[in-house]
């Protein structure tokens, strides 16, 4: 029913129900484990809810896009997905919805064996989840933080969560929950070497999973005794409408004439209006990309433009400023012997200048480097990147840089603008994060190129950097709108900054 519906709204050109039919169709296909139809569904549904600006049906997308990941042990990529739904839903102030993906966070911490950072994610769900006086996800919380509890071997804590997570699935008669707490807590015991503890556990799961399957053959048989005494009654139904619909053949016949006339009159209606409706979508598409086609015309020459006024500068000042510089050096190395200084005063402060003019012409050569990087040219992203942030003073900020999938280049002006991006982005943690970490993920796949950027520095409240946007925040979203890319920053006073980039290939 669900595709039946998408193909009607299509037909219809209704984008918006789109997007929300194949969301739910996406998590559809995640129940039943078929991961690859549901990042397809997704995937056409994000796109469709930033075209409508949709910010409910994005934050679902994103939260399935974080489901298929992390089913899919991609979980870098998972918790990209889970800070953009994050980010909306905090916004929006879904609290329910928030729960959820602050529980999904905790899960990714979990299975990369971040307990601590996982509980703090389950801790927030939790207190979402009391607000909301919402018990079965209370006792999920509780569950959780149990288990996260026992990986640090503080098993008093953990016995006590799981305590709690059992005590209300049994009140709320959530079976499938409290077995599988049960099954963890069995665990748990084994690990504290309580065999008779986790033998009694196990007991209790074994016994509540009888009777979820006694429960479901009950409910399948009154199921089957209802589909029995609907169809007796429909087949009486219709021993009684065979008398009736010799009755009312001839009235029938008649309405079905004026039925025909009447609806081939109302289809050559729709029919000219669908028409009409086409044709006029047709010519708005054919103007929008006309329109699109010349942005990415302007835009491309004026970085194009920009890059080669940097190429020149740096060549000027490499082969004028820094050479003269150099000359200067030279002849003032030169005439050091021949000069006769008054005092130790006088000769020191000659010293000085010519430590400032050696300082000089690094700083020259340093500024030439930056806005025209050789090393780029020769050796792609990850190199220059490389190159760039080991000049940062690490006692100042320490920058973690990881790379995954970039031994082949990338198409040149890909590589620029990315280098550009990045280099804005660190550029602006040095001056206005006041943070002394900094991790960079560099991650190439097969259908597009993601960069995380995270700092811990004190963070920004999103919305109004948004309205009162400066050059530099313009000019990332201008490189990246080039490469039909998408950039997302999450933040907070206080909590640091995650920038999250994704360019198509």
């Amino acid at each position: 029913y669900m595709t039946r519906a998408l193909k009607i709204y299509e037909e219809f050109g209704d984008e918006p129900r789109q997007a929300l039919v194949l969301g739910n169709i996406g998590n559809l296909y995640l129940d039943y484990n078929k991961f690859e139809p549901a990042k397809q569904a997704f995937e056409r549904t994000i796109v469709l809810a930033k075209k409508h600006n949709i910010s409910g049906t994005l934050a679902n997308a994103y939260s399935g896009m974080l489901q298929y990941n992390f089913q899919t042990a991609n979980y870098p990529m998972a918790m990209r997905y889970a800070r953009m739904a994050e980010t909306i839903l905090s916004k929006s102030n879904s609290r329910s919805d928030l729960g959820t993906v602050y529980n999904s966070i905790g899960q990714i911490f979990y299975e990369q064996k971040k307990y601590d950072e996982a509980m703090d994610y389950y801790d927030r769900s939790l207190a979402i989840r009391k607000d909301m006086n919402d018990q079965l996800g209370i006792a999920s919380c509780y569950k959780n933080i149990g288990v996260c509890y026992g990986k640090l071997q503080e098993f008093d804590k953990a016995n006590s969560y799981l305590n709690r997570a059992i005590a209300v699935f049994k009140r709320i008669d959530a079976r499938d929950y409290l077995r599988d707490a049960h099954v963890q807590q069995a665990k748990l015991f084994e690990e504290q070497k309580n065999l008779g503890g986790s033998l009694l556990a196990l007991k209790e799961s074994t016994k509540i999973k009888d009777s979820i399957y006694s429960r479901e053959t009950t409910d399948r048989i009154n199921e089957l005794e209802i589909q029995y005494q609907t169809e007796k009654k429909a087949q009486q139904i219709v021993l009684l409408n065979k008398e009736n619909k010799i009755q009312k053949l001839t009235v029938q016949n008649r309405n079905i004439t004026i039925g025909i006339v009447a609806g081939v009159l109302l289809l050559s209606v729709l029919g000219g209006f669908m028409f009409y409706n086409r044709y006029k979508l047709r010519q708005e598409n054919r103007l929008q990309e006309t329109i699109i086609k010349q942005q990415d015309l302007s835009t491309k020459a004026v970085l194009q433009a920009e890059e080669t006024e940097r190429q020149r500068i740096s060549s000027e000042l490499h082969d004028g400023l820094g050479q003269m510089f150099s000359a200067v050096k030279l002849n003032l190395s030169g005439i050091i012997d021949d000069i006769k200084f008054k005092n130790d005063q006088s000769s020191s402060v000659f010293m000085k200048t010519l430590d400032l003019v050696d300082e000089s012409c690094k700083e020259v050569r340093v500024i030439s480097h930056q806005m025209a990087p050789n090393v780029l040219l020769r050796s792609g992203l990850a190199t220059a990147v490389r190159d760039f942030i080991d000049k940062i003073d690490a006692r100042k900020l320490e920058v973690k840089l990881e790379t995954v999938g970039l031994k082949d280049r990338l198409d040149t002006n890909v590589e620029s603008v990315l280098y550009r991006v990045i280099q804005e982005i660190v550029n602006n943690v040095i001056k206005h994060a006041g943070a002394n970490k900094l991790d960079i993920q560099l991650i190439r796949e097969e259908d597009g190129v993601n960069i995380m950027i995270e700092d811990n520095g004190k963070g920004f409240d999103t919305a109004i950097v948004e309205r009162a946007e400066g050059m530099g925040l313009k000019n990332i979203r201008s490189r990246i709108s080039y490469l039909k890319g998408s950039v997302d920053f999450s933040s907070a006073p206080g909590k640091g900054t995650l920038v999250a980039i994704y360019v198509p290939l």
